[in-house]
């Protein structure tokens, strides 16, 4: 017990992290601060908060461009399928088809 008692005064002492280590020397634990954990804690949910922010407006430009593409395809499926009057024969009525796109 006074091994751990001397950990916990360096990590205080030196404001510093003491990796414990298993019996093959891999590294399996951290002791710190609670102050240090807190800062880490705290830095990770804003870098989160930040990603999520970013992902939401990557998402909403996403959308935008996906709006933008299916107008313009739509565009061009009807002007595909407007039919003009054809001069020599004046029998042929024009024909005019709208296609107007879901929006959910």
């Amino acid at each position: 017990m006074d091994s751990f008692k001397r950990l916990i005064n360096l990590i205080k002492t030196e404001n510093s992290k003491v990796f414990v280590t298993d019996t093959d020397g891999e590294q399996t634990f951290v002791l710190m601060s609670l102050e240090e954990y807190q800062r880490l804690r705290g830095a990770q949910k804003g870098r989160i908060s930040e990603l999520s922010k970013r992902l939401a407006e990557l998402t909403e430009q996403t959308e935008e461009l996906n709006r933008q593409i299916t107008r313009v395809q739509l565009q061009e499926l009807s002007d595909d399928l407007d039919f003009e009057e054809d001069e020599e024969d004046e029998g042929i009525k024009r024909e005019t088809v709208y296609v107007e796109p879901i929006v959910e």
